[in-house]
């Protein structure tokens, strides 16, 4: 079974391309334009191909196959992908395989198969166009000079970019992503950012040149008391598996300024109920602009100072997705919670041009 993302796709690219190898290696086929299908091999040796285009992905039914491939994949929907892999089903087969080719295009099914939720049953192979050794020399050059630096990685080296313009493109998942062995080796900090209707709490440890978060509390529908009453318990079982005695005062929060007087509980602030369970709490006496933010974290990404645990997802979805808005400012999405969380801490820590904000700080 072969996919394109469209019928012209199918006639023009698929069937013509198919034909054209088959016949310089000599292997015999026939085909059946009116079921857009192709018979190849010699006799006691065939096997027979469907083409479908992706236009129309509930006429992919009724076929069983041994094998799939879906060309130019990150351009069809994520059901096309279900009902192609519904039909690779084939008892006889040796071995059952859905190929998906593809340029990424931003962080679709397609990564969230391969990438995110990648297993043992899938496999991803990058292939960067400066591999294929049958381009021009000058090819590449010509594109580089056609494209930005994101659209260069991602058409030219495989790179799954959130295309609108990343926020953090400092961050790169094979350097930046370490697991943390003893989160208690250095002293614990929690990057907070408040909302009610989602709120983002970032876990790590502080090692004097480095920072590393290696877990998260992501809470909806409830105030800042009740979210602080589940990091506390959180905390304590951190002491607890590393079988020391719990100690918050030596825990400090860097939160959103705002905090000082916004009220998500009752009649006490934000930072007023953080301290009211013996945290630090830290913060800016008003938040530095988003630049700054953002710049502090790509500065320190860059110089390799920031690490995120695997065990952080979300925190790694909202550092690797969150793109620019069409104002210029960072897309308030969804992912914006984690990424204001460990910005704030991280800008306080590690602040650009290395300057030491006056802060507020609860001792």
């Amino acid at each position: 079974m072969w996919v394109e993302p469209t019928y012209q796709l199918v006639k023009r690219v698929a069937i013509a391309e198919w034909s054209q190898t088959l016949r310089q290696l000599g292997i015999p086929f026939e085909e059946h334009k009116a079921d857009n299908a192709m018979t190849v091999g010699p006799r006691g040796q065939q096997f027979k191909v469907y083409f479908y285009s992706a236009q129309h992905p509930e006429r992919i039914v009724g076929q069983t196959a041994s094998w799939a491939v879906i060309d130019e994949s990150a351009l069809v929907s994520e059901k096309v992908f279900a009902n192609v892999l519904a039909r690779v089903r084939d008892p006889k087969a040796k071995l059952s395989q859905i190929c998906c080719v593809s340029t990424p295009e931003g962080f679709n099914w397609l990564w969230k198969t391969f990438v995110k939720n990648a297993t043992s049953q899938t496999r991803l192979i990058k292939a960067k166009t400066s591999d294929n050794p049958f381009l021009p020399p000058e090819y590449l050059d010509t594109l580089r000079e056609q494209y930005t630096e994101l659209e260069f990685s991602q058409y030219c080296e495989g790179e799954f970019i959130a295309m609108s313009g990343s926020v953090y493109s400092r961050f790169d998942r094979n350097v930046h992503i370490k697991q943390l062995q003893s989160p208690l080796q250095g002293d614990l900090v929690v990057g907070a950012d408040f909302n009610i209707g989602k709120m983002a709490w970032v876990i790590g440890s502080n090692l004097g040149d480095k920072l590393h978060f290696f877990d998260e509390q992501i809470t909806h529908n409830r105030n800042t008391e009740e979210a602080a009453e589940l990091l506390d318990q959180k905390l304590r079982g951190i002491y607890f598996q590393a079988g020391l005695t719990y100690k918050p005062r030596e825990i400090r929060i860097y939160c959103d300024a705002s905090g000082a007087a916004r009220k998500t509980s009752a009649s006490r602030s934000d930072t007023a109920i953080l301290r009211s369970f013996g945290w630090r709490v830290m913060h800016h006496p008003a938040n530095p602009a988003i630049r700054d933010r953002v710049n502090a974290v790509n500065v320190a990404f860059l110089k390799q100072r920031l690490y995120i645990d695997p065990k952080a997802t979300y925190l790694m979805q909202c550092i690797e997705q969150q793109g620019y808005d069409q104002s210029g400012l960072p897309e308030k999405n969804g992912l914006d919670h984690g990424a204001d969380a460990i910005g704030y801490a991280v800008s306080y820590i590690m602040p650009v041009m290395g300057r030491k904000p006056t802060t507020r700080k609860y001792m």
